[in-house]
């Protein structure tokens, strides 16, 4: 509704979101290269095949040693302590889930790296008091750095270094809970009014 198309385009070409994201010296990402030649081979890889899809359905898992296969993005994996999606709306951070592991689901080790619905990762709501400012603050700062009025960041806390980094942002999040939904319809009767 408020999102423009090239805005929109931004955000899901997730090379184009990275090179965006860059020029904001306050905010993280993972390293990113479009070209096998310049990625280093010292830690795991997160090679898309498409670059524009969602979920991490187009991520192949490369470790040190493996071969590169050639696709549009590689990403430098960060080892994480959690991962979160914060929606935003117009600058503010309006509600923020957690991925967490069902507890029967069972994980390949490639699995266990990428936090998807298909390998077991399910979203769990928080109060948005019970996140870290600089997660929402990340969140804010990725949502206005792609040109978007609204969307949903996924952003992992680093392991080694306690800090938030953008992995992307999704223009179309799935809105199956009445809490988010409510959270949406208030964020922008606010806005509207």
């Amino acid at each position: 509704m408020y999102n423009k198309p090239e805005a929109v385009s931004n955000a899901i070409n997730k090379a184009r979101a990275f090179e965006l994201w860059s020029a904001i010296p306050e905010l993280r990402i993972p390293p990113f290269y479009t070209d096998a030649d310049s990625v280093p081979r010292s830690g795991i890889i997160l090679a898309r095949s498409s670059g524009t899809s969602s979920g991490g359905d187009d991520i192949t898992v490369v470790r040190p040693g493996e071969d590169l296969p050639d696709v549009p993005l590689y990403v430098g994996y960060i080892p994480k302590t959690h991962e979160y999606r914060v929606h935003v709306v117009n600058n503010q951070a309006i509600f923020v889930q957690q991925k967490k592991r069902k507890s029967e689901a069972e994980q390949t080790k490639d699995e266990k790296l990428i936090r998807n619905h298909s390998n077991g990762w399910v979203f769990c709501p928080l109060e948005l008091d019970d996140v870290l400012p600089e997660i929402k603050d990340a969140a804010v700062m990725a949502v206005h750095g792609l040109g978007l009025c609204f969307g949903a960041c996924d952003i992992i806390l680093g392991r080694d270094d306690n800090t938030p980094y953008v992995l992307e942002c999704n223009t179309c999040p799935g809105i199956t809970s009445p809490t988010l939904l409510n959270a949406y319809k208030e964020a922008f009767q606010s806005w509207l009014l």
